[in-house]
């Protein structure tokens, strides 16, 4: 196995745990047995759609196959999670932006009442 490879061992580690030899799960899965071989070496790495595959098979998310979980002790409450995948943090935020209020008075070229009739306009004559 190449140094650094998590998907071959995740592959063998979970193939185990369920008792599934290689030839089986080839079987499940629609591929042949030396292909299941060079993934669980190192030799190959599965496609997104066989990982799909594997994952179903398995028993697994896809996330486990790539990442790597452990389940929690048979013996530890339920309830209790497995040892975290990875660390992650929080992305940042972006500050929202709120919405104008109708109630508030605007300001700038927009508050400025708009333009009715033309003062240079004919007014009719009144009468006294």
């Amino acid at each position: 196995m190449q140094k650094g490879n998590a998907i071959a061992a995740n592959i063998r580690q979970h193939r185990a745990r369920i008792g599934l030899t290689q030839a089986k799960l080839a079987e499940q899965i629609g591929q042949t047995q030396r292909l299941i071989s060079k993934w669980e070496v190192g030799e190959a790495d599965p496609r997104i759609s066989q990982l799909a595959l594997l994952a179903r098979a398995l028993g697994c998310g896809i996330a486990d196959l790539i990442m790597g979980y452990e389940p929690p002790d048979e013996g530890a409450p339920i309830g209790t999670p497995g040892r975290p995948r990875t660390r992650r943090t929080a992305p940042a935020r972006r500050r929202a932006v709120p919405p104008p209020n109708p109630l508030k008075p605007r300001s700038g070229p927009a508050a400025l009442p708009k333009r009715g009739r033309s003062s240079k306009t004919a007014t009719p004559p009144t009468a006294a």
